[in-house]
Parts: structure tokens; sequence; C-alpha cells
């Protein structure tokens, strides 16, 4: 999930999947939200159709999805009327956002120690969470947004990993950081402020200022005028300019 949506799967692609692959990999991003199980008349009002199309469907994901390995039980176990939870879900399926998640915890934990934790959370970033969505699909992400949470915190957790690159004197890890948090959020300040921060501590200092002059005072990401910058970012900026680049 962490950039476009993509499921790779040990099971049978029926010719229904076949012929939708991005609409089940869609239900079962959407299954893997909510560890608790999501009951039948949920899916099926969130996804538009009957309960009984519904059954059907989430048959042909369970095939494609696969049993566990070494065992008879299916990644999307069958619902019976002793079904605990109530509800379907995924069962042993890694997500990168699950993933991303706990390396991130990790890594905070651990403190200065747990700092490749972090990089290796932000390896998995691949471009905008739950990006090049189907046409019409994804209309559950508005009542449940995990991709704006995604999102927040790879920002996040790049930003931490680039002052910490910065201030061990390793500016191209912090530029790499950087870029990591602009492929998931390329309209945030944050990412572009750290850029900046890195190429200047690598010695760019006309390439930080273009930074801060083209992609962050005067970028516009539609047809108006830029945005006022906020305060914050013009705290961060003052200090940049003022500062001088830290000794590598």
């Amino acid at each position: 999930m962490l950039g476009p949506v993509e499921l790779r799967t040990p099971g049978e692609k029926t010719k229904e999947v076949e012929g939708r692959p991005a609409y089940f990999a869609e239900l079962a991003a959407y299954l893997s939200c909510d560890p608790e199980g999501v009951t039948p008349n949920r899916v099926a009002a969130d996804f538009g159709i009957q309960n009984n199309t519904l059954h059907t469907r989430l048959g042909q994901l369970r095939k494609w999805l696969g049993k566990k390995p070494g065992t008879e039980d299916w990644h999307l176990p069958r619902r019976t009327a002793r079904s605990r939870p109530a509800g379907y879900q995924l069962s042993g399926v890694l997500m990168d956002a699950d993933l991303f998640r706990r390396l991130r915890a990790r890594g905070e934990a651990r403190g200065p120690a747990g700092i490749d934790d972090l990089r290796r959370a932000l390896e998995l970033v691949g471009g905008p969470p739950y990006d090049q969505q189907r046409p019409n699909g994804y209309g559950w992400l508005v009542d449940t947004p995990v991709d704006q949470y995604a999102t927040a915190a790879i920002v996040d957790v790049a930003h931490v990993y680039a002052t910490h690159s910065l201030a061990e004197g390793r500016p191209r890890e912090a530029l790499w950081a950087a870029e990591q948090a602009i492929l998931a959020a390329p309209y945030e300040d944050k990412p572009r402020l750290d850029l900046a921060r890195a190429r200047k501590a690598m010695g760019g200092d006309a390439e930080a200022d273009h930074c801060l002059r083209y992609e962050v005072f005067n970028r516009s990401d539609d047809d108006r005028p830029p945005l006022d910058p906020s305060d914050r970012t013009l705290e961060i900026v003052d200090r940049l300019r003022r500062d001088p680049p830290p000794v590598a």
C-alpha cells in the first residue's frame, strides 16, 4: 500500500480475478485495514454490491490469496455462523504498511540505536500510499483515511532520519530520506526543507536556494498563486540561510 496498490500471492488467479486484478487488490487492501474483521453488510455497503455478490467475490479473492504455507488454512478464512469475530479478516498476510508501523515503533523505542529500523521502514516506500487507484474505486478511504495516516507517518519518519543523518555528518543519507518522503508526499513542505538542508550540507548552496525558491515559496499545486508559507517554514528557512552547513 505504500505506493501503487499491489498484491503478490501464491494462490490461484481465477478467470474473474485475471480480468479485474485491481478490483480484487482493492478488496484485499480494504480488508487489511481492519484486523478485527469486517461484517458482510459493511463490506457490501462500502463496495456498493449485494451480499450474495460479495460472497462470490470474496471466494475469488480467497483462492487468489491461497493457503498459509504448509497448512490447509486460507489467508481469508471462510465465515461460518460461529465465526468470531463475526466478519471477514485476513490472516497471515504481510502488508508493507503494517511492517512500516512496526519498524517505526521499534526504531523509536530503541532511540539512536534504532535508526536502521527507520531506514528499513523508508525503504518500503514506493510512491504516494494507495496510489494509482482504479477509476471510481477506494471511496471507503473517505471514512477510513489510512492513506493520509500513512503519508503523515512517512514524512515524520523521513524527517527524523534526515535530521539524525545531518547531525551525524551524513548528508547523502538525509538527501535520500527527503527524496523518499517527497516520493510519498509531493505536496508537503517538510521533506523539501529537509532536501534543502541536505543539499546545503553537501556544499550545494545554490541548489539549496533553488529548492527553497521554486519548490517551497513559489510552488503551486494547482493553477492558483502559491500559498503563503507557514511561520514554521519561515523560521526553518531563516535558520537554514543563516547557519553554516554541518561539518562532515
